[in-house]
């Protein structure tokens, strides 16, 4: 586990030492990935049997996607645009607030697949 630096003079040194292009070309290197490609392995890990969830986990992901599919919700989905606003609101605070859990389901699976 890295540390935060505390005094002026290592967070001086790490901001000159910072290479740009080093930067960019590890972002390139990086998969995109969609929220919705998150989602869909949300989706598949809570419905996944070998891949272990806490409890609290389960219940809170379980209830975000319920919450989606109901029809009746705070703003009732057959309103238009506006009623799926916030299921599609509920999802990306899901998939953000879970974001740990689907990599390491990610890498799960890539590792049952070997």
């Amino acid at each position: 586990m890295s540390t935060i630096p505390n005094d002026l003079a290592t967070i001086k040194n790490m901001s000159t030492s910072f290479d740009k292009e080093a930067s960019r070309e590890f972002i390139q290197t990086q998969p995109k990935r969609s929220w919705s490609e998150d989602f869909k392995l949300l989706y598949e890990m809570v419905r996944s049997k070998s891949f272990e969830l806490d409890q609290k986990t389960l219940i809170t992901i379980t209830g975000a996607l319920a919450y989606v599919v109901m029809p009746l919700d705070a703003i009732p989905d057959v309103i238009p645009i506006i009623g799926w606003l916030d299921d599609s609101i509920v999802l990306k605070l899901v998939v953000d607030s879970f974001k740990g859990e689907i990599g390491r389901f990610r890498d799960y699976k890539n590792e049952s697949t070997l």
